[in-house]
């Protein structure tokens, strides 16, 4: 992996105000939503053919310094720590792409690739001749989903999160109060596959173009601008969290009006299971790059020119939004659902196929960009509601957010990256 230090392309912010959310049975607090993106010019936003999962990627030497000055490790290590992931990341992706299947994976403290699969089967042969680590699970990716969806068809009351853990081999139950007599019994039932921890009240983060520059709403809300993406006719789109723009019409930034709403799949109050997915129509005079606002970084690392990635859960990783800055931590989940509550405990929206991390996010966040490696990752959707982070502060213990993976957003619209 190579360092360098280096000035950033321009970036814009947006940042819109919307409905502050907890999750159900939590008590209320105040939040700003946020939302990220990305404007310029020129044909940065294209993704080569071809682009490999996971590419050698150049890392900005001041990034890598505040990750490492944050995670306790050397400047060395933490660049060893990147290089390894990146290099599991590309494993994984070309053993799946060879036809292999894996009841879960994740990646191991120092960035090694571990799979969950049946010791002996083609696929476990492959894995350990590709380097990883291949350990049998009890219960599995495909079964703790299985029991996920399962959960979601109950009375959510006092349920407020609900994530895969693979590593764990287990299915976390976020609770907030005391939950429904049909959640508890199904905590009774499945109590060998499932843990139930106490978890604290979540709420969205919504606000031009660069990702994480701050965008506003029709109604004077501030997000975090998202990433690029074009339809099949070419027309250009920002994807971010939905919530900053379910009310739709026309967004800013600058002062500049930038697009208008070309859809959410986020609806309040309608008491149907909802994915916080937004994307908004970028007018002709305007572009949305790979580029993201670094926050007084330089930045090099942050950018998102490859493309869009779901990498392991372990991966390490970055954000950039109008309110905290440059954040960090890894990913340490996906197909986790959240129930959103309002200041007076209604539930506004029961949110599902989010990916959970330990990156710091706060009001104004939303839709917020999260990359490594020169790929897009992630979409700020929320985090809990009384959290406070550090500006620019890198890795912060004790911290989390939920996140859109930016891979679920193209395939809801039938999009392209860039």
């Amino acid at each position: 992996m190579r360092s360098r230090a280096g000035a950033a392309g321009t970036l814009l912010v947006i940042a819109a105000m919307g409905a502050v959310m907890t999750p159900a049975g939590a008590a209320p607090a105040e939040v700003v939503p946020l939302v990220s993106g990305s404007t310029g010019t020129g044909a940065d936003g294209d993704v080569p053919a071809g682009a490999p999962a996971m590419a050698d990627p150049t890392y900005d030497a001041e990034v890598v310094a505040l990750m490492a000055a944050t995670s306790g490790r050397t400047v060395a290590a933490q660049e060893e720590r990147l290089e390894r992931q990146a290099a599991s990341n590309t494993t994984l992706a070309a053993l799946q792409r060879a036809g292999h299947d894996f009841d879960g994976a994740f990646l191991a403290d120092d960035g090694g690739l571990v799979v969950r699969a049946t010791p002996g089967t083609p696929d476990a042969r492959a894995a350990t001749a590709a380097g990883a680590t291949v350990a049998p699970a009890r219960f599995g990716e495909a079964e703790l989903v299985a029991l996920a969806d399962e959960l979601a068809e109950l009375d959510p009351t006092g349920v407020s999160t609900v994530q895969v853990d693979v590593a764990a081999d287990r299915l976390v139950v976020g609770t907030a109060g005391d939950v429904s007599a049909e959640a508890a019994a199904f905590l009774a039932e499945h109590d060998a596959a499932v843990a139930a921890v106490d978890t604290p009240a979540y709420s969205t983060n919504a606000a031009t173009v660069r990702g994480g520059d701050a965008v506003y709403t029709p109604g004077g809300g501030r997000c975090s601008a998202g990433f690029p993406a074009r339809d099949r006719a070419g027309a250009r789109y920002m994807i971010w969290a939905g919530h900053c723009n379910e009310g739709g019409g026309t967004f800013t930034s600058g002062g500049e009006r930038i697009g208008t709403s070309a859809g959410s799949a986020f609806t309040s109050y309608d008491g149907t299971p909802d994915r916080d997915i937004g994307a908004l129509r970028i007018d002709a005079d305007d572009t949305v790059v790979t580029r993201v606002n670094p926050y007084g970084t330089s930045g090099y690392n942050l950018d998102a020119p490859l493309g869009a990635s779901r990498p392991a859960v372990g991966t390490e990783l970055c954000k950039s939004g109008s309110t905290t800055g440059i954040t960090c931590g890894r990913i340490t989940g996906y197909d986790v659902s959240v129930n959103y509550t309002d200041a007076q405990g209604r539930q506004v929206a029961q949110v599902s196929g989010l990916m959970t991390t330990t990156v710091c996010t706060e009001g104004g966040d939303s839709g917020g960009a999260y990359t490594t490696g020169g790929y897009a990752v992630g979409l700020t959707s929320g985090g809990p509601s009384t959290q406070r982070c550090t500006y620019n502060g890198g890795f912060q213990s004790g911290k989390s957010s939920l996140v859109q993976p930016v891979t679920d957003a193209l395939a809801y619209y039938g999009l392209t990256y860039g």
